[in-house]
């Protein structure tokens, strides 16, 4: 009984100190690894394992409680519980499992993220700092080993697929590329103007880093994001004749693309694309959603296919968010989801954010509505670009704001 008891005694120091000192260095890991590494399977078999075990090993039923009380991350919990449930709809299958897996990745990021913001407040700055350089750093990868832009490669490899040759950590394909590199230009943007004079130029050039890729993925929807969203921080910041930085910003694509001409066959090829016949796709998708009155309030399941057929071309979803998950859970999951931000939008006028959330959130809500899949990932650049920032938005993280500790405990907790 004595061995028994030292045993669990050094497991409870253990527990203790990882979740007061060592969750943050596993959480800015995390990122790290998750941008940088070479292969995508590397990032799955690396991360998903240890990852999980540690979350699990220093969970509680009190945070769980408090992550029960989050209004947001309630709903969110919801919407994953219901699209794991509505894998049921067409039988249980190994491929399931798979999918499973995916969703439990994120979970545990959700997780991670609000045992960090409990524990450790103080390293919010740090955090987000890592997750920009390690951001930057990939972006720096892709452009070292960059295979060619969409139209590139379809024309040099036809029939195989673009997933292929985007292949540095999380960035497998070019629209979650582009993503990526968005999310991260609007926080460079915000970083330049709210920190000192002294940080601003790096801010300023890792940023313009990423909007470098960005515009080669040929990614319109985070073009609109991107732009939409560092519009947002210049209105809020409202540096010195802000309008005219804004204004800058079409002038500055504009010549850009008559300077380089690669440039100016990427916009050439994305012009000519035109709407790449999303009203088909989206007529496709409302009319699968409408077979029954069943398939419309339950969905047809995450495993589901949403391959679909439009004006001859074979596109594997439904080039947007929302359409996707009310194809896949129906209406009750599209509701889970909105709840989930209107909560967050209440939460907010009640106690506000750091400005940055919006700044990322709103422009990808908006990009949502003409692309994106579902939120089962394995981890993908939806996930570190969209998903994290609303965990972060959920648990009040204030990364731009001083945080003080007493006692080596932190100043405050959110509820």
């Amino acid at each position: 009984m004595a061995a028994l008891a030292t045993a669990l005694a050094t497991l409870g120091h253990w527990r203790l100190a990882l979740r007061e000192r060592h969750l943050p260095w596993l959480l800015a890991l995390f990122l790290v690894l998750a941008l940088t590494l070479e292969s995508r399977t590397g990032v799955v078999n690396v991360l998903r394992g240890p990852v999980f075990l540690a979350v699990l090993f220093c969970l509680g039923r009190g945070d769980l409680r408090a992550l029960w009380a989050n209004g947001p991350a309630r709903w969110f919990l919801l919407l994953m519980a219901w699209l794991g449930l509505s894998l049921l709809w067409d039988g249980a299958s190994a491929a399931d499992w798979k999918i499973l897996q995916r969703g439990l990745q994120v979970l545990t990021l959700l997780v991670l993220v609000f045992l960090v913001a409990r524990q450790r407040p103080d390293w919010q700055p740090r955090i987000l700092r890592l997750y920009l350089v390690a951001g930057i750093a990939a972006a720096a990868l892709v452009l070292v080993a960059w295979p060619g832009s969409p139209a590139t490669l379809a024309a040099l490899h036809p029939g195989v697929e673009r997933s292929h040759f985007y292949t540095r950590g999380v960035l497998t394909i070019s629209i979650f590329t582009g993503w990526m590199m968005a999310v991260l230009s609007i926080a460079c943007a915000h970083g330049a103007l709210a920190t000192g004079a002294r940080r601003a130029p790096l801010y300023l050039l890792g940023g313009l880093l990423c909007a470098l890729v960005m515009l080669w993925t040929q990614a319109r929807s985070a073009w609109l994001a991107a732009i939409l969203g560092i519009a947002m921080v210049l209105w809020h910041h409202r540096p010195r004749r802000w309008w005219l930085w804004l204004a800058a910003l079409p002038l500055l694509a504009a010549a850009a693309a008559l300077l380089f001409p690669e440039w100016r066959e990427i916009l050439a090829d994305s012009l000519e694309r035109g709407g790449s016949f999303r009203l088909a796709i989206w007529r496709n998708a409302l009319d699968r959603a409408l077979e029954s009155p069943l398939h419309l309030l339950a969905g047809h399941g995450l495993s589901a296919s949403t391959r679909t057929v439009a004006e001859g071309i074979v596109q594997n979803h439904y080039h947007s968010l929302y359409l996707n998950t009310l194809f896949h859970g129906g209406l009750v999951a599209l509701a889970l989801y909105l709840g989930c931000l209107w909560r967050l939008a209440a939460d907010w006028r009640r106690e506000p954010r750091d400005w940055l959330w919006a700044c990322l959130l709103i422009p990808m809500q908006l990009a949502f509505v003409v692309d994106g899949e579902n939120f089962f990932v394995t981890p993908s650049a939806m996930m570190l670009a969209y998903l994290l920032p609303l965990f972060w938005a959920m648990t009040r993280w204030q990364p731009f704001a001083p945080h003080r500790t007493t006692n080596g405990l932190p100043a405050h907790k959110w509820g």
